[in-house]
């Protein structure tokens, strides 16, 4: 069973979603705003470059109108494209 967590440390990393899988991390961080930035990757880069072979994932969820590489093998996910990988039955036509 996969554990759940909030990453927070001392000196500012935050990372919104962490999940461990396998003895292997998958670090999200969710945004809000529809324009995305390679500064809204900073964190998570920064987590991996910390985390080292233990990050296995690590990408963004925003409202951005498409999915898109950003920076530094940084991806953003339009909320709407995770949603259909996760419940390939909801289909697009519902958002």
């Amino acid at each position: 069973m996969p554990s759940l967590y909030y990453l927070r440390t001392q000196d500012g990393l935050k990372v919104d979603i962490v999940i461990e899988l396998n003895q292997k991390l998958h670090l999200f961080e969710i945004k809000s705003g529809a324009t995305i930035t390679p500064v809204h990757a900073s964190f998570l880069i920064r987590a991996k470059r910390d985390l080292g072979n233990l990050v296995q994932t690590f990408c963004i969820i925003s409202c951005a109108p498409h999915s898109f590489s950003l920076q530094n093998d940084v991806y953003n996910y339009r909320w709407q494209d995770i949603l259909v990988l996760l419940i390939p039955d909801i289909g697009v036509k519902e958002f």
